[in-house]
């Protein structure tokens, strides 16, 4: 059911990206028409259009092989997944798809032989960047993050982390725990959010105060002086403003609580979340050259 589900969405989304594909391509092909009539077409002005198509085609096709990577990452790792590599090969081959159906219907659409291998050169240029963009998104999934995680974070994908490389267990203690505490703070965030429209909101509240609970044991785990180490003001973010955080919400849990504290606390998470945002990336790439760690 995972991989008929998985295959759904990336059918789904492979028609809406035809979708955006065609109309950024007519947005950037409209220029051209002011010159259809034209006898004496500006060189300068033709080469530029055709420099951001290329641009703009590279672009698209290295999000689609990274977008088609993070559904992989996500349906793969699932723990009822028992042939994970099935997944890759069906990622893989929605990845490379997509451009051959639409040069297909380009094909149907010449009037020459000439404009038809014109295409296929294109097909070829083109899938060669998406075949290459999924192979090193696959294998190094940090580097998504600076060209695409503005659109990927949309997918409330945040990349799990894991060493490849040799760390002490003082750093490896801190860095697991930021991350893993604050999943589980995030888990919590998830639940509380919909309480609203939860069938059993006393349950669902019970597991937001469990797992805001578990958050606080696995941050208390890290260095904070560590952290800033790794990269600037991390361990202040945390200590500062995430545990405080915690604190108050877990506070505002006990029977007669001050609720206007928590108030205090929407105000510091908005706060960690302004820092992650800012600073993702770059700590990202911080964990892989200071211990070689990479995100999946």
């Amino acid at each position: 059911m995972n991989f008929i589900y998985f295959n759904g969405i990336l059918l789904f989304a492979g028609f809406l990206a035809v979708l955006i594909f065609s109309i950024g391509l007519m947005a950037l092909l409209a220029p051209m028409a002011l010159f259809k009539e034209s006898e004496s077409r500006p060189k300068a002005i033709t080469v530029l259009i055709y420099s951001i198509l290329g641009i703009y085609q590279i672009y698209f096709w290295g999000f689609w092989s990274a977008f088609c990577v993070v559904m992989t990452f996500k349906f793969a790792q699932k723990p009822e997944v028992t042939l994970p590599w099935l997944y890759w090969i069906a990622g893989f081959i929605w990845c490379i798809s997509l451009i051959g159906w639409l040069a297909q219907k380009e094909r149907q659409g010449s009037q020459s032989l000439e404009e038809a291998q014109s295409i296929q050169k294109g097909t070829t240029f083109y899938s060669l960047i998406a075949i290459a963009a999924f192979l090193v998104f696959a294998f190094l999934p940090s580097l998504m993050q600076q060209p695409y995680g503005w659109a990927l974070k949309y997918l409330n994908e945040k990349p799990k982390i894991y060493n490849i490389g040799k760390i002490d267990e003082q750093a490896q203690r801190s860095l697991e725990g930021f991350f893993n505490g604050y999943e589980y703070f995030a888990s919590a965030g998830n639940l509380l959010r919909g309480m609203s429209s939860s069938q059993d909101p006393v349950e669902e509240y019970k597991k937001a105060v469990t797992l805001l609970n578990k958050s606080k044991e696995d941050l208390i785990k890290c260095d904070p002086e560590l952290l800033n180490n790794v990269y600037s003001d991390w361990g202040d973010v945390l200590s500062n403003k995430l545990i405080p955080a915690i604190d108050i919400y877990i506070a505002g849990t006990e029977p007669n609580a001050d609720r206007n504290k928590l108030q205090r606390g929407d105000e510091l998470i908005i706060e960690v979340g302004t820092w992650l945002e800012n600073n993702w990336g770059d700590l990202l790439l911080r964990l892989n050259e200071k211990y070689g760690y990479e995100v999946k």
